[in-house]
């Protein structure tokens, strides 16, 4: 997708009030997403979900510049945007109607393989959410990779006389 259409993607993702479901349903309405920011205040109360407050969040021409940033920005730090209707977007997240509008990614994944790990991260993290963080992913792996410099230390220094499989195999 072009940086100039992936502008306004990212301009409705930094509307406040607008949650992935309902800028789905304003760019379904609309016809693009570059359409719900050209849209008449008039017309944007019509759509189900929008009233005065919402239409004058949408009409304010400052979204565009923030968008602007934005996406200079992720162009200057590589990464990339995807929007929900890219055929790269994960197609587990188009089945669910309140995936996000915008991915933000950096470096080359396919996220439509079979199996892979994700991490999504948030600016405003609570205490329960850092201590589920650390409790999941960094205990589990510094005792992972203690555990394998042990093994490969005692390897070292004192090399076992027998291979695993012969020792399974005599038992």
């Amino acid at each position: 997708m072009l940086r100039e259409e992936i502008k306004y993607y990212v301009a409705i993702s930094l509307i406040p009030g607008i949650g992935c479901m309902l800028a789905k349903r304003l760019i379904a309405y609309c016809g693009s997403a570059e359409a719900v920011l050209r849209e008449k205040k008039s017309a944007l109360q019509k759509i189900p979900g929008i009233g005065t407050m919402l239409a004058q969040e949408i009409a304010q021409q400052q979204l565009l510049q923030q968008a602007e940033e934005e996406c200079r920005f992720l162009e200057k730090n590589n990464f990339q945007a995807l929007c929900y209707t890219d055929s790269a977007y994960p197609q587990r997240l188009v089945q669910c109607e309140d995936g996000p509008i915008v991915l933000f990614v950096k470096g080359a994944i396919d996220f439509n393989q079979s199996k892979f790990l994700s991490i999504v991260g948030t600016r405003h993290a609570t205490p329960y959410g850092l201590e589920w963080c650390e409790n999941t992913f960094i205990e589990p792996w510094t005792y992972s990779f203690n555990a394998c410099l042990r093994l490969l230390a005692m390897r070292l220094i004192s090399p076992p006389s027998h291979s695993f499989s012969n020792a399974s195999s005599s038992a």
